[in-house]
């Protein structure tokens, strides 16, 4: 199994990192967002003079997807078993708002963080910082309803979210913009610093 970090490419990172109170609000749900709802999301005005649109989003970290990601990510995603949640967005820019977009919601957190081969800092209490090196404790990576997990957050750190190679494979053969997985042994925090 080889599982991806998913993250912004470098021509897009911290373009989006406002939302308004009622979207902070439901990102932060554990169950499901009602269907009706739409996460507001804004391109910082001041980082930008001029917007350019991607398939792809992160606001501190939640992701923001473009509907032609999320039609690839639906033919992996079983919503049935409430693993991930499409909740409709939008993303603006002064004046300007777009509808295309989705904040993928993923509910499934699974505790596989190798803590001994992982090099990680910590706040006081423990919780993590940010990663110098991610590795994964596969033995508690199980299958799930007869696959392996194929979309899921990791619980150490919920902030990083990870895809099997299938799904990353099959977006990426779209060519979407301002998107980037990186194969866990690969990535660390600061990797597009």
């Amino acid at each position: 199994m080889k599982y991806y970090v998913l993250s912004e490419s470098k021509e897009n990172e911290m373009l989006v990192h406002e939302f308004d109170d009622e979207t902070a609000d439901m990102v932060m749900e554990e169950g499901l967002i009602h269907p009706l709802f739409i996460a507001r999301f804004f391109i910082d005005d001041e980082a930008v003079s001029q917007p350019i649109l991607y398939d792809f989003y992160t606001a501190s970290p939640y992701p923001v997807i473009s509907t032609k990601i999320k039609e690839i990510m639906e033919l992996f995603c079983d919503v049935h078993k409430q693993e991930v949640q499409f909740v409709k967005a939008t993303v603006s820019y002064k004046e300007q708002i777009w509808e295309d977009y989705w904040f993928l919601h993923v509910m499934f957190w699974l505790p596989c963080l190798d803590r001994e081969k992982s090099v990680y800092d910590t706040y006081e209490d423990g919780m993590i910082v940010d990663f110098d090196k991610l590795v994964l404790d596969e033995s508690r990576i199980k299958p799930r309803f007869g696959d392996p997990p194929l979309i899921f957050r990791l619980e150490e750190k919920p902030g990083v979210y990870l895809f099997h190679e299938k799904v990353v494979d099959a977006v990426m053969k779209v060519n979407p913009t301002g998107i980037k997985f990186y194969p866990v042994e690969e990535w660390h925090t600061f990797i597009n610093q």
